[in-house]
């Protein structure tokens, strides 16, 4: 499994850093896999459960939705600043428009 987690990591990194033409964005972006984990594993201890495979599995899941948030995210702040805004401007703008479609569906 950690073979297939590390070719599977490079794998997403190579596509990344082809797709944003960059290798600083890809870290970005793929820095929200040890977060999801962490969250999984607090979840877990708060919870009483035990790390088992559906849970992994799960883990997986959150990471995959968690890194195409994360690319989104990068990509609202790259247009933001392609428009002229500041860096941390253009950041808390970006993230107020990713925020909105989560919890207003439309």
């Amino acid at each position: 499994m950690r073979r297939g987690l590390a070719l599977g990591l490079i794998g997403i990194f190579a596509l990344l850093a082809f797709q944003f033409r960059s290798y600083l964005e890809p870290l970005v972006v793929l820095a929200i896999i040890p977060l999801s984990l962490i969250g999984v594993v607090l979840g877990h201890l708060l919870l009483g459960y035990e790390l088992s495979m559906p849970s992994l599995l799960g883990f997986v899941s959150l990471a995959g939705i968690a890194v195409n948030n994360s690319i989104l995210l990068v990509t609202f702040v790259e247009q933001r600043l392609r428009d002229g805004m500041a860096l941390a401007e253009a950041v808390v703008q970006a993230s107020r428009d990713r925020f909105r479609p989560i919890p207003l569906p439309r």
